[in-house]
């Protein structure tokens, strides 16, 4: 992340410098990172949903394929809603 970078740059300086270079990383980087967070949380929450799905499939139903694309499709509509 540049994040990171940002901060590894900071490393070497001292005192009120350090304190300066730290507090611009912060002000370039601290509007993207809420919504990373919220888009890292929503994709969480979507694996786990299609996790839980995946795990009350009976591979001997005779649909077992139907609703396992069915759970494919629902996994990449919300994982497309996560990240718009």
């Amino acid at each position: 992340m540049k994040w990171y970078a940002g901060l590894k740059r900071c490393s070497h300086k001292r005192g009120r410098a350090w304190r300066n270079c730290i507090n611009a990383v912060t002000r370039a980087y601290a509007k993207p990172l809420p919504k990373l967070f919220a888009q890292r949380t929503a994709e969480h929450a979507c694996t786990s949903m299609n996790g839980a799905g995946e795990s009350q499939l009976n591979p001997e139903d005779p649909e077992y394929r139907q609703k396992q694309a069915q759970l494919a499709a629902t996994l990449q509509d919300c994982m497309a809603k996560a990240r718009a």
